[in-house]
């Protein structure tokens, strides 16, 4: 991925992003609001997308700030992605997001007439879905919104496992702490002027 453009807006200037990032590496392009991260997400969407389609790879899948959980049940929310999951794969990556532990199974209704999830939980099933996709690239806004620290830290440590040969693209206002020194497992692209 390289030579992406964050347009001007009111807010700010446009600016011209260079960056390579090698398969199994994540990308944090970090900003305050305002700054370009979702635009530079959907831009570079769009670009992959293009090429994917002309070309029959990688495989993208993006997961906006505000998506959606749609009326049915946890399972019918992740077959969205990969139809052919099964109960016991859906069931992985709830425990891999930490939804498990808050009692959400396959079977587990959630939309109209659902179960209520908090904002957390939303996120988190939006991001089991995207991981049933199995995505040679995974880009997503805000992949932290209304999780704690912990938690946080443990969604991101899975997004990597569970995908470890993707390239992730994580839009976030600032860089999590790093797990280990001597180095964050991520490259870092600042929005910020």
């Amino acid at each position: 991925m390289t030579g992406d453009r964050v347009p001007a807006a009111p807010t700010r200037q446009g600016s011209r992003i260079e960056v390579t990032v090698p398969a199994g590496r994540t990308l944090l392009v970090t900003g305050a609001s305002g700054s370009g991260k979702t635009t530079l997400l959907e831009a570079v969407a769009a670009a992959l997308r293009q090429t994917s389609s002309s070309r029959g790879q990688p495989t993208v899948t993006s997961v906006s700030a505000d998506d959606h959980v749609f009326t049915g049940t946890v399972a019918t929310n992740i077959r969205l992605a990969d139809p052919r999951a099964s109960d016991d794969e859906i069931e992985e990556l709830l425990a891999a997001m930490g939804l498990d532990r808050g009692g959400l199974t396959p079977g587990t209704k959630v939309g109209v007439g659902g179960r209520d999830l908090s904002g957390g939980e939303q996120r988190r099933l939006h991001l089991a879905r995207a991981l049933a996709a199995r995505p040679d690239v995974l880009l997503v806004d805000e992949p932290t919104t209304g999780l704690d620290a912990g938690t946080a830290a443990r969604v991101l440590a899975a997004l990597r496992s569970r995908l470890p040969d993707a390239v992730l693209v994580l839009a976030m206002h600032e860089p999590p702490a790093p797990p280990e020194p001597p180095a964050p497992p991520w490259i870092t692209v600042s929005l910020d002027a």
